[in-house]
């Protein structure tokens, strides 16, 4: 399996080697999220609306910043915008074979910080995502070991299913993902987050109704995520998606992260 496909697809196609029949079984789905990718670089306006157990809402507006690398890599990088006391935050992840980059910054810290394996489960400004949900959601998680299982519904709607069990040396909140993909978008339409002992612990939900077709790819301008344990939800919404020819290499890096004005 080739770089590109592993940028692109990382969670849906980390089957290895010794796994080769398995890995052959995942190649439809491959082909289908591959096609779904937009081949420019893509900015989103999106808000985070946060709900707490209580009924309280915490709403973050941000943009998502999107691009390949020469080497088919996937950067992400999102820039908060409000509320006023976070505007300034940014963090920026590099996707990297084995494990990835997480870079944080704000202007409460003095550098731009490193956010360890050990870190990605903390909460993304206090909503239900955590860094490690959001790498799974973007396709941009280190792999695991990956089997394609039988197929599905989800309303009228086939899917693919596809159960990552996540790599043991990595210091991971989550013992498996369980990804359902939409057969006609390639997006997902449903993700389970088991923590150790087979406990679902989180599930992340796109209604079909919200993917739209921008360009030759489809964006979910909605999805929900649900905490069990918790009693807590967030919404993630795309309230707008421009598509540019190019982004700046230099936007995606520390050095860039360090240079962003308030």
């Amino acid at each position: 399996m080739n770089p590109r496909c592993l940028a692109v697809t990382a969670l849906l196609i980390s089957a290895p080697a010794s796994h080769a029949d398995e890995a052959r079984t995942l190649d439809e789905v491959t082909a289908c999220v591959e096609r779904s990718i937009p081949r420019p670089d893509g900015i989103r306006a999106v808000r985070i609306v946060a709900r707490d157990r209580a009924g309280s809402e915490r709403v973050t507006v941000a943009r998502v910043y999107s691009r390949r690398a020469d080497d088919g890599l996937q950067q992400l990088l999102l820039r908060v915008v409000r509320p006023e006391e976070l505007r300034g935050t940014s963090f920026l992840i590099l996707e990297r074979p084995g494990e990835n980059e997480i870079y944080f910054k704000s202007t409460e810290l003095p550098d731009v910080k490193r956010i360890r394996t050990a870190g990605r489960s903390a909460r993304m400004f206090g909503s239900d995502f955590s860094y490690e949900d959001f790498e799974y959601w973007q396709a941009v998680a280190a792999p695991g070991e990956s089997k394609r299982l039988g197929d599905a519904t989800i309303g009228e709607r086939p899917v693919y299913v596809v159960e990552t069990r996540v790599a043991k040396a990595d210091d991971s909140a989550y013992e498996k993902v369980v990804t359902f993909v939409d057969k006609k978008t390639c997006i997902p339409l449903r993700m389970e987050f088991y923590e150790p002992g087979d406990r679902l612990r989180k599930e992340l939900i796109v209604n079909p109704h919200q993917i739209l077709q921008r360009g030759s790819a489809w964006v979910a301008h909605m999805a929900v995520i649900r905490d069990i344990r918790e009693f807590t939800t967030t919404q993630f919404l795309v309230d707008s998606t421009e598509q540019e020819g190019g982004l700046p290499a230099a936007m995606f890096s520390v050095e860039g992260l360090k240079r962003e004005e308030r």
